[in-house]
């Protein structure tokens, strides 16, 4: 399974392969091996091989025991996949390598209002929450115009019901009377199309544990436009002063209720940090280049302990299968594992939990995520293990006696929440 649909999958694949090739010159990296395609199963290595894991990283390091070499160098993109790769498969991080890109971004000279979104639209990416943060960002910015350029993709991710999203997008943004200020382009095959965009500010608010580097932000580091940025996975690694980036809301909460009041906050941010030209993001300290190499049998013994660990579930993994493997009992666990490793930031969580059905939102601070859960859902295991990822819980209900006496059951959760009566 492609990364992207082809076209883009071969624009970007090949963008980063080129890039990595110039770090090998640096390197004295004689033959670099790239898991972009089977031919890694057959090529034959050499004892000491360095290989680049990048896009379906997990997926590709799950391939382990197809690779001919005795010993490897592991290359990733990011410090959250390094990561991912030493607290999760438990490999020790002098194999592990980050290629040294250097993603700094100076001043900008634009202060218009036009925003660019540019590769795969789905909801990994996002698109809904940019379309409902881009509405509120309107009523500060009533002339500002989002183009959203690239392939609709159908694939889903965990906490998000499946549908077909080219039409949910579509309907969002009429049913919000957004026709006028948003605009969706295809891909563009031009190597150079983002040299068209040079006045606008880039935006990207992707949630993907595939967001190892982001080829489309790298492009725009020479745009007059400033980047505005999820704080999450490999856009973590842009800095400088026209870099912003946004702590997202926890992931594992992305139901529509969550999304239209936690965009009504991040356009808040978003408005105040365009005007503010002191907002420094400063840059990742190089990481020393490790010349260690491990042993084929050693890696494998990593992840096939991984693969038992998954138990029969590890196969979704394998096939790409993301959707259905996040949502088995094991799946959840490992998905709120990669989330705080990417970057779910949030300390706080109100919760509305009331069986009654009338307007309360309105007696809610809009200072935190909100989600509506069921009182007989707060004491799901799969619930109470999201819930941890927050520091701070605020339940509103109608019946705070009997949520009160909920909560002190699950000492777990005990010290960090709090029940308020609506």
């Amino acid at each position: 399974m492609n990364r992207f649909s082809v076209d883009e999958c071969n624009h970007s694949i090949s963008f980063l392969k080129q890039l990595c090739l110039k770090q090998c010159e640096s390197f004295d990296i004689q033959n670099p091996i790239f898991t972009d395609s089977n031919d890694y199963f057959l090529k034959p290595h050499r004892e000491k091989n360095d290989i680049f894991l990048f896009g379906s990283y997990m997926t590709k390091l799950l391939h382990s025991h197809y690779w001919k070499g005795d010993k490897y160098r592991l290359w990733v993109l990011s410090r959250s996949v390094k990561k991912v790769l030493t607290d999760v498969f438990s490999i020790p991080q002098e194999y592990i390598n980050i290629v040294p890109i250097s993603k700094n971004k100076g001043s900008n000279n634009y202060n218009g209002e036009l925003f660019i979104y540019a590769g795969r639209l789905s909801a990994e990416k996002n698109i809904d929450y940019l379309v409902l943060t881009f509405k509120h960002l309107l009523k500060k910015l009533p002339n500002a115009r989002l183009t959203l350029q690239g392939v609709f993709s159908n694939e889903n991710m965990p906490g998000r019901r499946q549908f077909n999203y080219e039409d949910y997008i579509r309907k969002l943004i009429t049913s919000h009377n957004l026709d006028n200020n948003i605009s969706i382009l295809p891909f563009d095959n031009d190597s150079n199309w983002y040299e068209k965009y040079k006045d606008a500010h880039y935006i990207s608010l992707s949630t993907s544990f595939k967001e190892d580097f982001s080829v489309s932000t790298y492009q725009f580091l020479s745009s007059n436009g400033k980047i505005i940025l999820s704080n999450w996975g490999g856009h973590k690694e842009f800095n400088g002063n026209s870099v912003i980036k946004l702590d997202m809301p926890n992931n594992l909460f992305q139901e529509m209720n969550s999304i239209e009041h936690n965009s009504y906050l991040l356009a808040d941010v978003i408005y105040s940090k365009l005007k503010d030209s002191t907002d420094n993001q400063k840059a990742f300290e190089t990481q020393k280049v490790q010349n260690k190499y491990i042993d084929i049998e050693q890696l494998n013994f990593k992840v096939k302990s991984f693969v038992n660990s998954m138990g029969e579930m590890a196969h979704l993994l394998l096939h790409e299968k993301d959707f259905e493997f996040y949502y088995s009992n094991k799946g959840r666990f490992l998905f709120y594992k990669l989330n705080n490793i990417f970057g779910a930031t949030s300390s706080n969580l109100n919760i509305i939990s009331t069986n009654k059905i009338f307007n309360t939102t309105n007696k809610i601070p809009k200072n935190a995520p909100l989600v509506f859960l069921p009182e007989s859902e707060l004491v799901h295991p799969h619930e109470i293990k999201r819930l941890l990822a927050f520091r701070k819980i605020n339940i509103y209900t109608d019946d705070g006696d009997r949520i009160k006496k909920i909560v002190s059951k699950i000492p777990i959760l005990n010290h960090n929440i709090e029940v308020h009566s609506l």
